[in-house]
């Protein structure tokens, strides 16, 4: 808010135009294409096809681009859109919650707020990302 709805973010190497409203995430969404491309990821498609791919014999959807994008996503989306699918992993998802709930709860200080909880989010964002892709 205080930058206002749109503003640029200058980093060494990258400009970032972003967002800061619903309808014009939407907007750039729906005009994205069939193949959308995002920087950000970018130095993780180069990090996994360069120096991993003994690890990762195909970077992954989250980040590459183009016609492997279409390729990976293709493969996963069907089963994805299914409401079904999610019984797959509900309940480790609901362990996964469990556990991010217990430690927000244990970190909590006198006042009910916490320091820094984005590595906590990220802990869980990373763990159900990998119950959902079984990775």
């Amino acid at each position: 808010d205080e930058f206002g709805p749109i503003y640029r973010i200058r980093v060494p190497g990258l400009t970032l135009v972003c967002i800061n409203t619903a309808e014009d995430t939407q907007t750039l969404l729906n005009s994205d294409g069939r193949q959308p491309r995002s920087p950000m990821f970018d130095l993780g498609e180069r990090i996994r096809k360069d120096h991993l791919k003994h690890v990762y014999p195909v970077p992954g959807l989250l980040v590459v681009g183009g016609d492997e994008w279409q390729e990976v996503r293709s493969l996963t989306q069907q089963d994805m859109m299914r409401p079904k699918s999610a019984l797959f992993y509900i309940d480790d998802l609901n362990d996964i919650m469990d556990e991010f709930i217990a430690k927000v709860e244990e970190k909590l200080d006198e006042q009910q707020t916490i320091d820094d909880i984005s590595k906590l989010c990220h802990k869980y964002a990373l763990d159900a990302i990998g119950v959902i892709f079984q990775i």
